[in-house]
Formats: C-alpha cells, sequence, structure tokens
C-alpha cells in the first residue's frame, strides 16, 4: 500500500509541467521512496498524519543509515517539495510545511582547486596533432573560461556559440539561460576544433563536444578525460573533475579583483552564499587588501 498517494503525480509535475531532467526526477523519486520506507516500516499508513516528531526520526533514521549531512538536507528538501506541491494541489494543510521546518548543520569542506601552473599544465596536455587532442585542449578552454558546469558544457549546442561576438548560451540548473564569455585561448582552441569536427560527427549531432565515435559526449567522459590527463601529469586527482574548472574560474577571477556579485551571475548561482564556496581566497590576499584599504592598519614609521 502507497503511503504517500500522490507521489506519481508530483513526479509527472517535475516531469512534464516544470521540465526537470530525468536525472532529477529520479533523485526526487529516490528521496520519497526512503519517506516512504520508513514510514511503512513504523506502521505510519497516512501521510496526513505526519507530525514533527516523525519527521526527526526520520533525519535521525537517515543518520543511522550513515547519509551525511548533506545528504540527509538533499533528501529532506525533495520531501520538502513534495509537501508543498501537496499544499497547492492536493489539499494538504500548510501546518504541515512548519512541521518539517528543520536542517542538519553541515560541515562544508572547501572543494579542491588546481593552482593556476597546474591548471595550465592540464589544459596544455592535449596532443594537437590528432582530432581528440583537439576537442580535449577545446574542451578544457572552454572550462575554464566560461567557468561552466560540466552538464552546461557538453549540452552546448552549434547555435549557441557565436565566437565572433565571444559568447555562448548554456542552459544552467532550473533550465535556466545565462550568457558565458570564451577569451582568447579558448576561441583559438574551438576554431581549430569545430574545423575537423564536421569529418568526425556523426549526423544529427547538434552540441558542440562529441566523444570519440562521434556522438553526443557525456559528463561522465569528461570527468574520465581529466583523470587520464591528470595521471599522465602526475597531478594528484583526489577530488579533481570537471567542477575544479569551475571552482579555479571562480577563484583566480576573484583573486585578480572581481566582484563577488558578478562572479555570482557568471557562474548562475541563486544565492550569493554558494558563490562564496567557489572562491578560495588565500589569507596573503586577504590581509594585503587589508592593509592596502584600511588606513589604521598601516604601520606608521618610528
Amino acid at each position: 500500500m502507497e503511503v504517500l498517494k500522490h507521489s506519481d503525480d508530483f513526479l509527472n509535475y517535475l516531469r512534464k509541467i516544470l521540465n526537470y531532467p530525468e536525472n532529477s526526477v529520479i533523485a526526487y523519486a529516490h528521496d520519497l521512496k526512503l519517506f516512504e520506507d520508513y514510514l511503512k516500516e513504523k506502521g505510519i499508513t497516512d501521510e496526513a498524519l505526519l507530525t514533527r516528531p516523525i519527521f526527526r526520526a526520520f533525519i535521525v533514521y537517515l543518520s543511522n543509515l550513515d547519509h551525511n549531512p548533506r545528504s540527509i538536507n538533499r533528501t529532506f528538501a525533495g520531501i520538502r517539495k513534495y509537501i508543498t506541491w501537496q499544499i497547492r494541489f492536493a489539499g494538504m494543510p500548510p501546518s504541515m510545511l512548519a512541521a518539517m521546518k528543520m536542517h542538519v548543520k553541515e560541515h562544508r569542506p572547501l572543494p579542491e582547486i588546481l593552482t593556476e601552473p597546474e591548471i595550465v599544465r592540464l589544459i596544455e596536455a592535449p596532443d594537437l596533432t590528432k582530432f581528440l587532442g583537439k576537442r580535449d585542449r577545446a574542451l578544457f578552454e572552454t572550462l575554464y573560461s566560461t567557468g561552466c558546469r560540466a552538464a552546461e558544457i557538453v549540452g552546448l549546442k552549434l547555435s549557441e556559440m557565436d565566437l565572433q561576438k565571444r559568447t555562448a548560451k548554456v542552459t544552467g540548473k532550473g533550465d535556466k539561460d545565462r550568457m558565458v564569455f570564451l577569451n582568447n585561448h579558448s576561441i583559438e582552441a574551438l576554431r581549430d576544433y569545430l574545423a575537423e569536427r564536421p569529418d568526425h560527427v556523426k549526423n544529427g549531432v547538434k552540441e558542440v563536444f562529441i566523444n570519440a565515435r562521434g556522438e553526443h559526449l557525456q559528463t561522465r567522459g569528461i570527468d574520465f578525460l581529466i583523470s587520464q590527463y591528470c595521471e599522465a601529469l602526475g597531478i594528484n586527482q583526489s577530488g579533481i573533475s570537471a567542477h575544479t574548472f569551475r571552482h579555479c574560474f571562480a577563484t583566480f577571477i576573484m583573486n585578480n579583483g572581481a566582484d563577488i556579485r558578478i562572479i555570482q551571475e557568471l557562474l548562475g548561482h541563486e544565492s550569493i552564499s554558494t558563490t562564496m564556496r567557489y572562491c578560495h581566497l588565500s589569507m596573503a590576499k586577504i590581509q594585503d587588501t587589508y592593509n592596502r584599504t584600511f588606513p589604521h592598519a598601516k604601520a606608521k614609521e618610528v
């Protein structure tokens, strides 16, 4: 017997009305399945009977399953979205949302980034005498110059890129479009790659980046490529992925004086707090800025 009686309707709403990508719908379905399994285990057969103590106990249940705080909060957010949908469309009382107003404190370690010399070595590693080497150089340059997510880069279509204007339109989370910018290095690498792309691409493939079979390149393919190059270069690959380019992009432009709000726009973040996690300012950089800009920080001559 289903406890969450409207879960299928909710998932169809995400899929057909909100146009969520299928992997996101699957993630929501997993969250709801976890919650429903817990409720059945506890003998709770009606979602109308949910209370704050039940939600709290579910958090403990997830913790006992070795879910970390971030995973618990993500799962809880999925359930909260389902409850919100029910309040709007299925007659659930608004008080239910207040009953689940809770959050597990997260310890958020800073993401891994490469040094500027390391990122340059990685970008320049591909063999430009080969087509796939030209593709990899163009891919790395584009990741680095735009700060895009891997999913945004693999979804980028030829029609959405303008090398003359040095721009590209990418589709981010929530199907939100934004404009990103290409630097000289990425434009040069893209032109070299695109000149040979027609000889390797399969008919009907509109995405810019293709794999060795001429098909649409996938995000897992990018991470595999990066791990291979890191291994060849002797760069520690622990925690290094396509997302590392995004962190490096944000950190380096902030260290060179970019405003945090501009970086937020470039990365396509809803929240400024998310952007702050991408910006690894060294203490030396912070102290140097403090000494230059705060009058009383300057030492007096004696």
